[in-house]
């Protein structure tokens, strides 16, 4: 299975709950490949370097992505890592992800920034997760996020899900919601690791967990 973790704008803890949900699909022995396309966060929390080699640094035919995949210190999760380059194949990055098909993989969890690096088809996807929370900006990232449902649906087959976090999130129409709502507050800034690994019995890690068991359900 592939999905995408994403939101609207920087900052909106993409990264973070990617990095989460693919750490404990590892606990559950779930062979998991995290593909960051959001900049480089990823490899830091999962203790990786940032100066990795990565997506962005596939330029030309012939060379092969999952060279540049490497193991993490969460066990049962491997990184495809941002990169250093200036990503060549611009909106066309994901057809990169053809050679991943044939991988040992249960789980490709995309840690994407849709407004920098929008799918051309998203035809290798089977879900899309919107995260949604509170925020001066809710009223545009709400338009945001049903108009890039809206777009992706019309080339591609996959489906869509949103993942609140904090109280009171704002409602998006038409698009499912997860029953595990994350909580959001300063502390969630504060992990530079991954919770199902460092902060097993925080309020966060067993939110992350019940989010987990829901995406396991889904096919």
């Amino acid at each position: 299975m592939i999905f995408a973790i994403t939101h609207p704008r920087n900052g909106s803890f993409k990264t973070t709950t990617a990095v989460n949900i693919a750490a404990n699909l590892g606990i559950y022995e779930k062979k998991t490949l995290l593909v960051d396309v959001a900049g480089g966060d990823a490899s830091t929390l999962l203790g990786c370097e940032r100066s990795l080699p990565g997506i962005t640094n596939i330029y030309r035919g012939g060379e092969r992505i999952v060279d540049y995949v490497v193991p993490t210190r969460s066990p049962g999760v491997d990184l495809l890592p941002f990169g250093t380059g200036s990503f060549g194949f611009g909106m066309f990055w994901e057809s990169l992800l053809e050679e991943l098909q044939s991988e040992p993989y249960t789980y490709i969890v995309l840690d994407v920034n849709l407004n920098q690096y929008p799918p051309l088809g998203a035809r290798y996807w089977n879900w899309m997760f919107f995260l949604n929370h509170r925020s001066p900006f809710q009223v545009e990232d709400a338009r945001a996020v049903e108009s890039m449902a809206h777009l992706v649906s019309s080339v591609a087959d996959l489906s869509f899900r949103v993942i609140n976090m904090g109280e009171h999130a704002p409602a998006l129409e038409g698009l499912d919601i997860f029953e595990t709502s994350l909580p959001i507050d300063s502390s969630i800034r504060r992990y530079t690791t991954p919770v199902a690994n460092s902060q097993i019995t925080s309020h966060l890690s067993r939110s992350f967990t019940q989010l987990t068991n829901e995406i396991l359900t889904l096919s």
